[in-house]
């Protein structure tokens, strides 16, 4: 998963509503929550929908979309919606270079007491 989407939600009491949570993958809007059954008694709830990599992507100017769709007969209130997105750093080592003044060398004296590495 790359992120969390958090909605906090509210229904008129002892209602119950269905919701559809759809994400915008560059391309279309993905279903990622079908039929989510919400009853909150007229209290707030959470609930904490998990989006992986292929589901979210940024439109043209660099917004991530979610769309929330009340599927249900009955109303709903969005109280608040937080989108959580982590993302990883890779780096690949594809060479490393050591140096001792100009010369590129595959080891060191003793008596040398510098030498310059570039990892590239």
């Amino acid at each position: 998963r790359i992120g969390t989407l958090n909605l906090t939600l509210n229904t008129s009491s002892p209602t119950t509503t269905i919701i559809r949570v759809s994400t915008y993958d560059g391309n279309i809007y993905r279903d990622i929550l079908h039929n989510q059954k919400i009853n909150t008694t007229g209290l707030f709830g959470s609930i904490y929908v998990p989006i992986l990599k292929q589901e979210i992507f940024p439109n043209g100017t660099g917004y991530c979309n979610i769309k929330v769709k009340n599927i249900g007969l009955e109303n709903i209130s969005i109280i608040n919606a937080t989108l959580r997105m982590y993302h990883l750093q890779d780096v690949k080592i594809q060479d490393i270079s050591a140096f001792y003044g100009s010369s590129e060398t595959t080891g060191l004296e003793t008596s040398e007491k510098s030498f310059n590495v570039s990892v590239l």
